[in-house]
């Protein structure tokens, strides 16, 4: 009786069992789907950056002497042609009127001397005496008025202090460094970038530039340079690029970072076909594939695919095996068959 009963529970669960399996099998899987699109004839290329000043310059005084007006600090903006800093004028100022002295009365004495010439009461060589010292004299005077213009130091253009190599009431000697100045009206950002973006450099239409601390702003570039020959490494050349920076919003620096970015031909030009690199399957047997999608019989099949470049947006190239829309699948690959029904959860 009991050896019975046991047969008959195992009969209902053996059915129980196959009629669950059943159940399990006509539910179909369900996968996402992508369709196979065109990239553009163009590609993206994209280089780091490091912003310097448009300008610079190292500052010093033509003439020494102590300095009298140097209350300056770093980051002080002057325009140009505004007193930066000045030497005692004192000395100077005495050559200047010395000198203009010594200058009006040789230069009368020639007038008059050239007077006599021409009433031939005076030899030639008494007017070309004359002519010298009035020579002299007047070389003499325009030195002096240059050196006292030269105790001052004006800004060569707008721009701001960058960093101070003396101090007030400081003795300095001529053409020593007294201060560097530099322009970030405009920026120069400096990228170094490989020959073959170098080669075509003349095909590039615009350039976008993105500062790491504006967190992906863009901004556009006003105008741009490469360099005609490698840098010191000899593999790359410099890029440089201008921006203005005139934005009182925005406090742009010297010294910042970020991405520059541009759309370059491609050598080859038609469209490349794409699609997303989950949709990519591999297999020591097959090699690589991809499972496309019928929308028809809503069923699934393999196709064996070449592959091309691999973009940064997460798309890869496909050079072999699919044509465009076409459409394939990019999850659940690994529990699909040939000829499966499937179900599409996304649109």
């Amino acid at each position: 009786m009991r050896k019975t009963i046991f047969i008959y529970l195992a009969t209902i669960l053996a059915f129980s069992a196959c009629n669950n399996d059943k159940a399990i099998s006509l539910q179909p899987q369900t996968v996402s789907v992508e369709k196979v699109i065109t990239s553009e004839d163009s590609i993206r290329r994209e280089f780091p950056f490091i912003s310097k000043a448009y300008q610079s310059s190292e500052l010093s005084f033509r003439v020494g002497g102590p300095l009298v007006n140097f209350e300056i600090q770093t980051g002080d903006y002057f325009k140009k042609g505004e007193l930066i800093a000045s030497i005692d004028q004192r000395d100077f100022l005495l050559n200047k009127e010395s000198k203009e002295s010594q200058y009006i009365r040789a230069k009368a004495e020639f007038e008059r001397v050239k007077s006599l010439y021409e009433k031939k009461n005076v030899s030639k060589k008494i007017l070309d005496n004359a002519k010298a010292n009035y020579s002299i004299s007047k070389t003499a005077y325009e030195t002096a008025v240059n050196a006292l213009n030269d105790t001052r130091l004006t800004a060569p253009f707008n721009g701001y202090i960058q960093n101070t190599k003396a101090e007030a009431y400081q003795v300095v000697r001529a053409n020593q460094l007294v201060l560097s100045f530099i322009n970030i009206e405009q920026l120069k950002l400096e990228s170094f970038i490989p020959e073959d973006v170098s080669f075509k450099s003349n095909q590039i239409q615009s350039i976008k530039v993105a500062f790491d601390a504006l967190n992906g702003v863009n901004i556009s570039a006003s105008s741009w340079d490469i360099s005609k020959s490698a840098t010191s490494n000899n593999i790359s050349f410099l890029l440089t690029t201008i921006i203005d920076n005139k934005n009182k919003d925005v406090n742009l620096l010297g010294g910042m970072t970020g991405t520059i970015s541009f759309l370059q031909p491609r050598d080859i030009q038609k469209k490349s076909l794409m699609i997303p690199q989950l949709a990519v399957c591999s297999r020591a047997s097959i090699g690589t594939y991809v499972w496309i999608y019928n929308p028809k019989t809503k069923t699934v099949q393999t196709t064996s695919v070449s592959l091309g470049t691999l973009n940064k947006n997460a798309y890869t190239e496909i050079t072999k095996g699919l044509k465009e829309n076409d459409i394939v699948v990019t999850s659940g690959h690994n529990y699909l068959s040939n000829n499966m029904k499937v179900q599409i959860t996304n649109n």
